[in-house]
């Protein structure tokens, strides 16, 4: 049981970075980016061809990856959401299912469909009360994790392009008007959300592997935090919220075969949407 517990919390902090920069999309541009999941899978391959390819330290072509990531996020939605930012959300959100779908078969395409494991040290194991549990690299997830969510904190309250993120996920139009450099802030924020994106992928191809599917398997799964977080609430619900599900998830097995691991995490939402449908923390004030 508390080897399940540890390693949720490992999935769920995969989750949480993923979920963080879907939330901030949504409140900020108010539209669901289903491509998001996407930079996942970008972002893991990235860092598989600095990592296996360039042999670089899995460490160093982890951060090239989730930059480059950011950087492809920022390009992306330059070219594609910021054209099209005044129309009706559900256009937006067909926009981004389609983009999705050309991501997926880019990345196919280039990086064909094999199975892929990054290149690094053999790791020890944790253990507790004499049975391995974490080992270093789920450790080391958790701690990238909370750190990543400690300067995202940092980066929102204390700098003046995150104080102005915060003003336009609360009204963008009252934004615009008092002085925000609403285009440029957008930047700033498809970097941010596609940093996140891509570390989340780097970090789930270390436990797991490096795969076409990586993100494309992991939508569902970012929404259902999403949802349970709250959409319009607080990103810090979110992140609770990842934790849940991602204990969820991983307890679950103990009980029942994995196939039927993550459909647990969605009868989880519909009791959320059914008790609390605003999220866990509720409205933002």
């Amino acid at each position: 049981m508390v080897e399940s517990i540890l390693f949720g919390i490992a999935t769920g902090s995969i989750l949480l970075l993923a979920a963080v920069g879907f939330t901030l999309t949504r409140r900020v541009h108010g539209f669901l980016n289903i491509s998001h999941a996407e930079l996942l899978t970008v972002g893991a391959f990235l860092a598989y061809v600095f990592n296996v390819g360039l042999s670089l330290n899995l460490v160093v072509a982890g951060l090239l990856g989730a930059v480059l990531t950011g950087l492809v996020a920022m390009l992306l939605g330059w070219l594609v959401f910021e054209p099209i930012k005044y129309l009706d959300p559900g256009m937006r959100l067909i926009t981004s299912v389609g983009l999705a779908y050309v991501l997926h078969g880019i990345v196919e395409v280039v990086g064909g469909v094999q199975i892929r494991s990054f290149v690094y040290p053999k790791v020890r194991s944790f253990y507790f009360l004499g049975k391995p549990t974490l080992s270093a690299v789920e450790l080391i997830t958790i701690l990238c994790a909370l750190l990543s969510v400690a300067a995202l904190h940092l980066f929102l309250t204390k700098t003046n392009p995150g104080k102005s993120l915060r003003a336009m996920a609360s009204n963008l139009e009252l934004a615009s008007v008092r002085g925000v450099d609403t285009d440029r802030i957008s930047l700033y924020l498809w970097f941010v959300v596609g940093t996140l994106a891509g570390l989340a992928g780097v970090l789930a191809g270390t436990i797991g592997k490096v795969h076409s599917e990586l993100g494309w398997s992991q939508i569902m799964i970012i929404m259902c935090v999403a949802v349970i977080g709250g959409l319009s609430g607080s990103i810090y619900g979110v992140m609770a919220a990842a934790f849940l599900v991602g204990i969820v998830i991983d307890v679950s097995a103990m009980f029942i075969p994995t196939a039927y691991c993550q459909p647990l995490a969605f009868a989880v939402l519909i009791a959320f949407l059914l008790i609390r449908p605003q999220g866990l923390f509720g409205e933002v004030s």
